[in-house]
Order: C-alpha cells, then sequence, then structure tokens
C-alpha cells in the first residue's frame, strides 16, 4: 500500500506542478507579467485558490484568474477521489 501512496503522491505532485507552470507559461505568452516569478507566484496563489491580492491581472484579463482557481479547485477535488481510491484498493482487492 505504501508503494501505492508513494506512486500516487508523486503521480499528484508532478500533475499539480506541469499546472501551475502551465498558467504561468500562459501568463507569461499573453504578455501579463514581464518576469517569470510574479507569473508563477500568481498562478499559484490563484491555482490554490488563496488568491492573496497582493498581485492582480489587469481588469481585462481578471476572468483568466478566476479560471485559474477553478482549474485549481476542480483538480484538487479530483485529487482526493483518486486518493481516496488509491486508499480503498487494498479493502477492494480483498473483497473480491
Amino acid at each position: 500500500m505504501f508503494f501505492d501512496l508513494a506512486i500516487a503522491g508523486v503521480w499528484i505532485l508532478i500533475v499539480l506542478t506541469s499546472s501551475v507552470w502551465g498558467w504561468a507559461a500562459l501568463y507569461m505568452s499573453l504578455d501579463l507579467f514581464e518576469q517569470f516569478e510574479p507569473a508563477l507566484y500568481f498562478s499559484i496563489a490563484s491555482f490554490t485558490t488563496v488568491g492573496y491580492g497582493d498581485v492582480v491581472l489587469d481588469a481585462p484579463w481578471r476572468l483568466l484568474a478566476g479560471m485559474t482557481a477553478t482549474h485549481g479547485l476542480l483538480t484538487f477535488g479530483l485529487f482526493t477521489a483518486f486518493l481516496v481510491e488509491v486508499f480503498n484498493f487494498p479493502t477492494r482487492a480483498r473483497r473480491l
């Protein structure tokens, strides 16, 4: 079971990291930030739905930040369900 959880954890970490970096790359490609670090910071804050408010997008692009937050909320929900399935996998195998 530990191996399954470790694989699931690494997979989740890779997907979350690539999602956050993907949003930051999108922000950079749209010239919303001049440097990558603030774009990555904003992406993390929005994706985790924390949204500190110290870095904000211009008014025409604020909906994009909401889309980032929605993506993060749905992703964390899906990964929670995924981890529940990983925890239930050993008991399901014993029932068969």
